[in-house]
């Protein structure tokens, strides 16, 4: 059973590389529309030596490590953009996150009691639920989720080895602090917070305390009150290394929060996403609607997690008195529950009782889709699928008879899906999906049951068919929606992205969507054929002060291109081009002189004097500027605090200039004015994660030296006594 889960497992993921493996490249949805072009970015400025901290190429300038999402001080993003091309490096930064998940939930079941086929199952159940693979569109959310089971993996060995440290047994290797556990939490803590997707390193904080709120409860030796304690301080301060190693990311983070659109949003953003109850008949119809949920964004609302691991955990839940505990399994059941309750009061958002206390707590408010938190949900069911399987795997064939099969329930979900299979069409006819599809919910259903049934009375060839099942199962609906939509060559790619006909580094404006408006926003794929953005698709949009839906606004930002679905103000003043944009008149140039002025908002009279651009790079512009009187030197870059600009060596006065733009006091003269972006958050979140780093290895040689004490007391003890006892391993 083991190989043919593995095998199976492994059909999965190279049905995952498919697109990769015949040289194409990932683009559906979001990873074509947002990922893919700022990787290209981030690629071209790691080759070139640039910043990447500043991209200039959408909304005039934004600082790109605080929007997070593209990862930019990962080692991971690093090593794969600095030394790949730019398609082999995004398809296995896509496709790198599941065998490394795969990899932590084995682990953690093993460790956990069970046997190595149930483990691997359970790894299968969530390496390739719908959640993560109709996530395969956020990459970084899915990297993120990785991280869970091996965080899990990592605190249930550091609860053993508090455990065994405190015992105080001769020759365990827990005669000393934990130090190495601490640093493998610090470690994924630190890694989660690098990729830039804080509200699932939220969740990933919520399963990990539900995790030791019950292994510090299992049945330990004399002065468990004080080993709970040393988990728990041996946890946060773990917790604490990993956000000191992630500080270059969490700051800039903070900062544009701040800055952002979000910043004052209300109540109503939060709720944007919330999971309606009635999507709970995702479980037993998957392909009911024809966006497959009630609502339209199919992979945040999506619940399904397949049919035999549904069925599984119905098993689970009916034999739960049966569960040994002495492996643990007890408290993996508690745990899932709980992921599953928890999970559940998240997702509904606006529909549950926690959403107006929720949105009140600082940072939580500020993030949307509460659907999201069905990642616990998902996790939670494929923990209890794996102790239904196990039930049914190791008992003999004679105990195979005693397992309770819930009928009743089974029936239900039964007669529900061939309900709705049959009313849905009338009650929501322009919803409903094809008959076909439709009739794909009682199908499924029916043959899981069979399965399960048989699997559970003793036929040996139960098993393996319904594993075989479960995998094409998961694998048709996840691969079909995000993996294999929309792949295609690289090359192909950019020649698709409509753009204007102007060559070279020109400014465009796409949709001047309003701030924290609903609807899908036209995607920064411009972005690869050369073009910049004033507006841009990010989930920290920048908050600026001038309506760019106006000429004015336009010209003094530079824009020379605008898109005719962007519904601009006097749009009779623009003229058409021959390949049907519009362009705009007169606008301002790069960079110039204008007179000092009291009013920053509008627009100031020309100075005397001549100005060039000596170098234009993310991050640094050089200028040299000559004016025989007192003058602003003005940019249509975007003005961010993090800008200084100085002289031959004297710091110069920056300035916000025409309400979004940047510029600085320019004193009378001939010189080189140098502009560095090097934002306060930047310079302390490197020295706070160079620290981390610095407790990191501190930690780890500790670790070194704490196990070889740890040996010698082993060998002495042995020698001594003649026997050794050993801790828990799993």
């Amino acid at each position: 059973m083991t190989r043919t889960i593995a095998l199976l497992s492994l059909a999965l993921f190279v049905a995952l590389c498919g697109p990769a493996l015949c040289g194409l490249v990932y683009t559906a949805d979001d990873l074509g529309a947002f990922h893919l072009p700022l990787r290209d970015f981030y690629a071209h400025a790691l080759a070139n030596g640039d910043s990447f901290d500043w991209c200039p190429h959408l909304f005039g300038g934004v600082y790109l490590t605080g929007e997070g999402q593209a990862g930019t001080y990962h080692p991971l993003h690093w090593a794969l953009y600095r030394f790949l091309p730019l398609d082999w490096g995004w398809n296995l930064e896509c496709v790198a996150s599941y065998p490394f998940m795969f990899a932590g939930m084995w682990l953690l079941m093993r460790r956990r009691g069970f046997g190595r086929a149930e483990a691997m199952f359970a790894a299968m159940a969530f390496t390739f639920c719908g959640f993560n693979l109709l996530h395969f569109v956020h990459v970084n959310a899915v990297a993120v989720v990785a991280h869970v089971p091996w965080l899990l993996y990592a605190i249930d060995r550091l609860n053993d080895a508090v455990r065994v440290g405190g015992r105080g047994t001769r020759g365990s290797r827990g005669l000393g602090p934990p130090y190495g556990e601490v640093a493998l939490i610090g470690v994924l803590t630190g890694s989660q917070l690098l990729l830039g997707y804080p509200q699932y390193v939220l969740y990933t904080l919520l399963a990990e305390g539900l995790f030791l709120a019950f292994i510090v409860r299992e049945p330990r030796d004399a002065g468990g009150a004080r080993q709970t304690v040393a988990v728990m301080a041996s946890w946060a301060f773990a917790k604490l290394v990993g956000l000191a190693l992630g500080a270059v990311q969490v700051l800039p983070t903070l900062e544009a929060l701040g800055d952002s659109v979000r910043h004052d949003a209300d109540a109503s953003f939060a709720a944007w996403g919330s999971l309606h109850p009635f999507n709970a008949v995702q479980l037993i119809s998957p392909y009911l609607f024809e966006t497959r949920v009630v609502g339209q964004n199919t992979h945040e609302l999506n619940l399904y997690v397949g049919v035999a691991p549904l069925l599984l955990a119905a098993i689970a839940m009916a034999n739960r008195r049966l569960l040994p505990d002495r492996a643990g399994q007890q408290t993996v059941f508690r745990f899932a529950l709980a992921l599953i309750v928890t999970g559940s009061l998240l997702a509904v958002g606006s529909y549950g009782p926690l959403h107006r206390l929720l949105t009140a707590v600082p940072l939580v408010g500020s993030f949307r889709f509460p659907c999201r938190a069905t990642v616990l949900i998902q996790l939670g069911i494929g923990l209890l699928a794996a102790i239904g399987f196990a039930l049914v795997c190791r008992t003999s064939s004679f105990e195979r008879q005693s397992i309770r099969t819930p009928g009743k329930t089974f029936a239900a979900l039964l007669l529900a899906s061939v309900a709705l299979a049959g009313t849905a069409p009338i009650l929501w006819p322009e919803f409903v999906a094809a008959p076909q599809l439709v009739g794909c919910g009682p199908l499924l259903l029916l043959l899981g049951l069979l399965l399960v049934r048989r699997a559970a009375v003793g036929r040996r060839w139960a098993l393996p068919v319904l594993v075989v099942f479960m995998a094409i199962d998961l694998g048709v609906y996840g691969l079909t929606y995000g993996v294999y939509r929309g792949a295609t060559s690289l090359d192909d790619y950019v020649a698709q992205t409509s753009a204007p006909s102007h060559i070279g580094d020109t400014r465009v404006a796409l949709d001047l969507a309003p701030p924290n408006g609903e609807g899908i926003r036209a995607g920064n794929q411009i972005l690869l054929r050369g073009f910049s953005r004033i507006d841009g698709y990010a989930g920290l949009e920048p908050a600026r002060q001038l309506n760019y839906r106006a000429i004015d606004a336009l010209r003094s930002a530079g824009v020379k291109i605008v898109s005719p679905a962007a519904h601009i103000e006097d749009e009779w003043r623009l003229s058409a081009t021959n390949d049907g944009w519009l362009e705009v008149p007169d606008p301002l140039p790069r960079v110039r002189l204008v007179k000092p002025f009291f009013d920053e908002v509008e627009t100031a009279p020309p100075a005397a004097g001549s100005v060039q651009i000596i170098s234009d790079r993310p991050g640094e512009i050089i200028v040299i500027a000559a004016s025989p009187e007192h003058a602003i030197l003005a940019l249509t870059e975007s003005y961010h605090r993090g800008w200084t600009a100085s002289a031959g060596g004297t710091t110069l006065k920056t300035l916000r200039i025409h309400g979004d733009f940047l510029g600085c006091q320019f004193p009378p003269g001939t010189s080189a004015v140098e502009f560095r972006f090097a934002p306060a958050s930047l310079q302390y979140g490197r020295a706070a994660s160079v620290c981390g780093l610095g407790f990191l290895g501190l930690l780890l040689a500790m670790s070194r030296l704490s196990g070889r004490r740890s040996r010698t007391r082993q060998s002495s003890g042995s020698q001594n006594s003649g026997e050794s006892s050993y801790p828990r391993d799993g």
